[in-house]
């Protein structure tokens, strides 16, 4: 599959390395819909770590930006001010938990560590410990967290064009709360590269059950319905 997107890309002139296939599929779908929608879950600053925000910001899109941390929500804001079909949420997606603790490196003590640290805060303390961040660096913080159903009937999203997710080893969980049969997003790009093998096998085999095919990117995994790219 993988070989056959980069020869298809290549045949009508896209370098993938520098446009990336989650950017050529989004521009088709504004192309054949005139507008998309979508939700990104672990939005950071909407600028770091990430090469959707030009495409937000030059396509006609509306959807929800959902990041729970308070100084990169703060930051979110300012960088989608003049969006206004687009809304940042200050929350975490969570089946169940009404709070729930996510780690960070204490801000105070970040200069210590290469600029991504910055980027891996999660809802697992393990994680970042295991990325050299030591334990003492790090500080709890208790945010307000949503199911992503109830976050699809608050704002009425019946369709959904785009799902986006980084949440630092959550990533499964958010897919698995999906219903598919009331919303299937036509892309799905999830951070795969922090899932165990066991859950990124079921991940895949989750979404290929629901008519996904699935591109894997090493870190990310891509899962489209081809049916839309035909």
């Amino acid at each position: 599959m993988r070989k056959f997107i980069n020869k298809f890309l290549a045949s009508r002139g896209y370098e993938v390395n520098k446009i990336g296939r989650t950017i050529y599929f989004l521009d088709r779908l504004v192309k054949k819909q005139g507008e998309i929608s979508f939700i990104q879950v672990g939005a950071n600053d909407g600028i770091s770590f990430d090469n959707i925000y030009p495409f937000f910001k030059s396509r006609k899109c509306k959807g929800l930006l959902i990041e729970p941390l308070p100084y990169f929500f703060d930051r979110l804001k300012l960088n989608y001010a003049d969006s206004p079909n687009i809304i940042p949420l200050n929350i975490a997606l969570h089946p169940t938990a009404e709070k729930f603790n996510i780690y960070s490196v204490n801000q105070k003590e970040l200069h210590k560590y290469p600029h991504w640290v910055s980027g891996i805060a999660s809802f697992n303390k393990e994680h970042l410990i295991k990325n050299s961040v030591k334990e003492s660096d790090l500080v709890a913080e208790a945010v307000t967290c949503k199911p992503l159903s109830k976050l699809l009937e608050e704002y009425e999203l019946l369709k959904l064009d785009y799902l986006q997710i980084d949440t630092e080893g959550f990533d499964d969980e958010i897919i698995k709360m999906i219903n598919f049969s009331q919303v299937k997003p036509k892309l799905i790009k999830f951070e795969s590269v922090h899932l165990s093998s066991e859950k990124k096998l079921s991940t895949v085999n989750l979404l290929k059950s629901q008519g996904y095919k699935i591109i894997d990117e090493r870190r990310d995994m891509v899962a489209l319905l081809e049916r839309f790219f035909n």
